[in-house]
């Protein structure tokens, strides 16, 4: 994850929470603010730079601490803007009312070996000291600049795309689980299944129905499932045998609202049975414990 603030090359009236990496503008200044910065990637090619826009809902009984979905400080202005420029490409990010206690996904498509990046938050309404804010960027490869090998034998390979939260597949138009409540989101668009050698991209098929199942060339590779609204999952030996292979259900994991993680813990056909013991610095209290009897959010 790209931490926006981290490498930052200037700043001015913006703020960050590094607990949250998240970046908005400062509360008590008419000015605008903005933060721009650069960032090194391993090769030059394509890439998907992915991060959310989040407009915390003003509630004045929400705990002190809480940023998001609710907040307790005031409310956010819905003239409150972040423009937004990466590697050139250029996108406004606007806090209107119906974004309110809402995140929005944000996409870029940026080419380059060098991310240069500039954000620019303004205000009309000052002084207001809750603003909208964006978190740390998840930087993805499309493809770098060779052209994909010569052509060689195939076999059939199966792989499914589901929801690490709720087990439902990935479909078009299917309902899911956000992380936090269950058939919140509607499914707007097919995963997409990308292999690749190294960092060379060999093939990149849509998954209908949450499902690939068709040729795809022998060898032994890396695959990325990519599904907007969650986290690339990343499978790091990807093989595909001359007789076919079956990879099985991926898990893809809701994004996360600020502060929160997520556990995600999966296994075959053996053992039947597989229970999860957590332990967490939280003094006298007992260690979670996870099993098909006590599914607890956590």
């Amino acid at each position: 994850m790209l931490a926006w603030f981290a490498w930052k090359t200037a700043s001015a009236r913006v703020i960050t929470d590094p607990a949250y990496h998240s970046v908005h503008r400062l509360g008590d200044t008419s000015e605008p603010g903005f933060l721009e910065g650069r960032y090194n990637l391993p090769v030059d090619g394509r890439w998907l730079v992915a991060f959310d826009f989040f407009v915390p809902n003003y509630d004045a009984s929400s705990a002190p601490e809480s940023i998001f979905p609710e907040e307790a400080i005031s409310a956010v202005s819905a003239d409150d803007v972040i423009r937004c420029n990466i590697n050139g490409v250029e996108k406004t990010l606007t806090s209107s009312a119906d974004l309110r206690g809402h995140k929005q996904a944000i996409e870029f498509e940026v080419e380059g070996q060098v991310l240069s990046y500039r954000f620019d938050f303004n205000s009309p309404n000052v002084p207001s000291f809750a603003h909208p804010f964006i978190t740390a960027a998840e930087i993805t490869l499309i493809r770098d600049r060779n052209a994909p090998p010569a052509g060689g034998a195939t076999a059939e390979v199966v792989i499914q795309a589901i929801d690490a939260v709720d087990g439902m597949s990935l479909k078009l138009n299917g309902k899911v689980s956000n992380g936090y409540k269950p058939r919140a989101w509607t499914i707007d668009k097919d995963p997409q299944l990308s292999v690749y050698k190294g960092s060379t991209l060999i093939a990149q098929k849509d998954m209908p129905g949450g499902v690939y199942k068709d040729q795809l060339p022998v060898g032994s590779f890396s695959c990325m499932l990519k599904m907007t609204r969650f986290y690339t999952a990343f499978i790091k030996k990807c093989d595909i045998a001359s007789t076919g292979s079956v990879l099985g259900e991926v898990a893809m994991s809701p994004i996360l609202d600020p502060g929160d993680s997520r556990i995600v813990l999966q296994w075959g056909a053996t053992p039947a049975d597989l229970d999860s013991y957590l332990t967490v610095p939280q003094g006298s209290r007992p260690d979670c414990v996870i099993n098909y009897k006590n599914k607890v959010r956590v």
